[in-house]
Formats: C-alpha cells, sequence, structure tokens
C-alpha cells in the first residue's frame, strides 16, 4: 500500500500530511495544531526544538533560533 507525505513548507508557517488509502492524516503537533510556526531553536544544552515550542523559546535565547529563513534568502 503506497502512502504519500505532503508538506507545505511556508515562510511564517509550515503544515505536512500523509496520505493513505484510508484518508489525509494531518501531522499534528504536541497540542494538537495542524499549523506548524516555521521556527527551529538549538538550545545551548543540545538538542532541537520546533515549531510553537521553538517561538516560545525565541524569548529567552534568540541567538539560537532560526526563523524567517525563506525571508533572507530571497
Amino acid at each position: 500500500m503506497a502512502v504519500a507525505l505532503g508538506i507545505d513548507l511556508g515562510t511564517t508557517n509550515s503544515c505536512g500530511a500523509v496520505a493513505t488509502a484510508t484518508g489525509v492524516e494531518f501531522i499534528l503537533g504536541a497540542r494538537a495544531e495542524r499549523i506548524h510556526p516555521s521556527i527551529v531553536a538549538f538550545p545551548q544544552g543540545g538538542g532541537v526544538i520546533v515549531g510553537q515550542d521553538a517561538k516560545r523559546y525565541r524569548l529567552s535565547e534568540p541567538q539560537n533560533v532560526i526563523h524567517s529563513a525563506k525571508r533572507f534568502i530571497g
């Protein structure tokens, strides 16, 4: 059975979904949200934080957060 992954990498927000023979399921965040902020944080202690949690993390350590990357490129 084939499975397709669809990703919309937006400048501000991103969304992902998986299509199977039975239907489409969105990739949900920790709080069941379908839309995810296009932000990635790399904490000093290691690891990666994405989406809404990275957006909040930007307040405490903005130097370790990547946001608006598509705007800066284009």
